[in-house]
């Protein structure tokens, strides 16, 4: 018992090389410049021989919305995680503006970052406490307010009898999957950051909850004008970015880099095998070629019809 005790000990002493309790680093520092990764590459530390992505160099504008596209596996979450500082890149540089991530205090880094997850946390607690979570400091009660009306969640609140004293349940089992994403949004507002991350949002959502949810983000990423990255695979939720990046392996080397980026016309518009993966990523159907659909061979055909069901269900 004591060597077992000495072990979790030595475990909870442990330093972690990316300390957020750390004072050092810069922590008057601006968050909203272009983010810009330059010939990053990376592999995860358990697996040092599988590198994901390869001399990545990515500018994401600041103030726009951004959505990156690729297969599964191809470095999307990484690139987001890389921007928390949850790793340290194996090579390159991620910056804002001009201040590499490495010199900025990870709290401050961190407190400046809004993030919503495929499936968000929530407390058994109030609503309000659950979107109050979002701050470090005290937030009034009209703060709460201002930020479920943001996230399109002020609704649904205050049709419950208990308004923003509504107790959420164990993992907020007491809301619907559409509701509990609001709330997370709310509570990723309250803190107002620089830069807003929205991974797989909606991804896990039905139809009507997702379009729901779509909407809120759609009004959110309009009227905010901060620096938003989406992760997502609905073509509902990344056809109004700004820009699309889309994510793949330009060689045999191993890892991934940007093999296209553009609007959603523009990519639409481009015939190359970038826009081919695009839309087999995102949107699982060729639209552009519906008027000569006859023309066909009856298995592709079949095949798209498929995806599609697959894609709308």
């Amino acid at each position: 018992a004591v060597e077992a005790a000495n072990d979790l000990l030595e475990i909870i002493n442990r330093k972690s090389q990316l300390d957020p309790l750390d004072e050092s680093g810069l922590k008057d520092v601006n968050l909203t410049g272009d983010i810009v990764y330059e010939n990053v590459t990376f592999a995860y530390p358990s697996r040092p021989e599988k590198t994901v992505l390869k001399d990545l160099n990515l500018r994401i504008p600041a103030g726009k919305s951004v959505a990156l596209v690729g297969g599964s596996g191809c470095g999307k979450s990484t690139i987001v995680q890389l921007l928390q500082r949850q790793y340290e890149p194996s090579a390159g540089t991620v910056r804002v503006g001009n201040t590499p991530l490495k010199e900025i205090n990870l709290a401050t880094l961190r407190e400046g970052l809004g993030v919503v997850s495929q499936e968000p946390r929530l407390f058994s607690a109030t609503v309000e406490e659950n979107i109050a979570l979002g701050s470090r400091s005290r937030v009034t009660h009209a703060e709460v307010e201002a930020a479920a009306q943001k996230a399109n969640a002020a609704g649904f609140i205050s049709d419950f009898a208990e308004k923003y004293e509504t107790h959420c349940g164990s993992r907020g089992s007491q809301l619907s999957g559409g509701q509990k994403q609001r709330v997370a949004i709310a509570r990723a507002l309250i803190r107002h950051p620089s830069i807003l991350i929205f991974d797989e949002a909606t991804s896990a959502l039905d139809n009507a909850s997702e379009r729901v949810v779509q909407a809120a983000l759609d009004r959110l990423i309009e009227s905010t004008g901060v620096t938003t990255i989406i992760i997502a695979h609905r073509l509902s939720t990344i056809r109004r970015a700004d820009l699309i990046v889309v994510l793949g392996q330009r060689d045999d080397a191993g890892g991934s880099a940007v093999v296209q980026q553009g609007s959603h016309e523009e990519l639409m518009k481009d015939e190359d095998a970038a826009s081919e993966a695009l839309l087999e990523f995102a949107v699982p159907f060729d639209f552009r070629r519906t008027s000569s659909m006859c023309a066909c061979d009856p298995a592709v055909l079949a095949s798209r019809f498929v995806c599609l069901f697959f894609f709308l269900s």
